[in-house]
C-alpha cells in the first residue's frame, strides 16, 4: 500500500501512482465500497518547501476526484 518513490539526479520530486483497487470506506456513517487509489511523492527539501509539495499533492488529488475541473484548467 505505500512505496518511496526514489528521486534520481537531476529530478526535484517524483510522485507515484498506485492501483486503483475496491476498498471500504465511510461515506455519510454507512460502510461502502469505492475504487481508491494511494500516491505517494518523494521530494527533494533542498529544493522544494514541505508545504509547497503538500499544496501540490492535494491539488493532484482534487483533480483526480473531479476530472472535468481538470479539463477546464488544462485548457
Amino acid at each position: 500500500m505505500h512505496a518511496t518513490p526514489i528521486i534520481n539526479y537531476p529530478e526535484a520530486a517524483i510522485l507515484a501512482l498506485h492501483k486503483m483497487e475496491h476498498r471500504m470506506v465511510v461515506r455519510d456513517l454507512e460502510g461502502v465500497i469505492r475504487l481508491m487509489m494511494n500516491m505517494s511523492l518523494s521530494f527533494d527539501h533542498r529544493l522544494i518547501d514541505g508545504v509547497t509539495a503538500v499544496h501540490f499533492t492535494n491539488k493532484i488529488k482534487e483533480l483526480l476526484e473531479n476530472p472535468i475541473r481538470l479539463v477546464v484548467e488544462m485548457r
